[in-house]
């Protein structure tokens, strides 16, 4: 037997291996549409990006995360709480910072704590009212952004803007080794196949 038909199988692997290498490398190049022979050829990323990230914009809103899921986190975000504990705040920083004559005042032991009683009726009255129209601020506020705001068109506009170079450098450094071992497998797919064609060249 010419030990040249050896070579078959090594051949085969090499092949195998160059043509997922190439495979892979075209999911982003070439990133502008070419022509060669008629055929237009671009990579499979940048030749449909749009339509990826609209797909994917559905995906993110459909299964993950939707405008309802944000309406439910801002609900038990406890705006209103968090509001009339900036209310209360903002006196006590008014009072601390007030005039020199109102400070000395406060200080005077006769004075003092019917004033703070008269703070703390303040801050009460001020709660009260400001509570209720926080409450139907933070309603129109979720309502607002359940209307408004969608994740689909967030998604969608955000991959659209993304390089196409930033696309592929992601994709790799997320999946390296699993592309390589794709390579790979197609050198040893390869390399079977060569094995088979020189068993029937034998035979032959």
């Amino acid at each position: 037997m010419n030990f040249t038909l050896f070579l078959i199988p090594i051949i085969s692997a090499l092949i195998g291996w160059l043509t997922n290498r190439v495979a892979i490398r075209m999911l982003f190049h070439p990133q502008n549409s070419i022509n060669i022979l008629g055929i237009k050829i671009q990579g499979l990323v940048p030749a449909k990006q749009k339509e990826m990230a609209q797909k994917f914009g559905e995906v993110v809103e459909n299964d993950f995360f939707n405008s309802e899921d944000l309406m439910s986190i801002l609900k038990h975000m406890n705006l209103t709480e968090r509001f009339t504990e900036r209310v209360d705040f903002i006196i006590d920083e008014k009072v601390k910072t007030s005039s020199i004559l109102l400070t000395i005042v406060i200080k005077m032991p006769v004075v003092r704590l019917p004033f703070e009683a008269f703070i703390k009726r303040i801050k009460r009255s001020v709660k009260d009212s400001f509570v209720k129209d926080v409450e139907s601020v933070v309603e129109e506020i979720v309502s607002h952004v359940g209307e408004n705001i969608e994740i689909k068109e967030i998604v969608r506009r955000k991959i659209e803007s993304f390089e196409v170079n930033y696309l592929e450098e992601v994709v790799l450094r997320l999946s390296k080794r699993e592309l390589k071992a794709i390579e790979y497998l197609g050198g040893v797919l390869g390399f079977i196949v060569g094995l088979f064609q020189l068993g029937l060249v034998s035979v032959i």
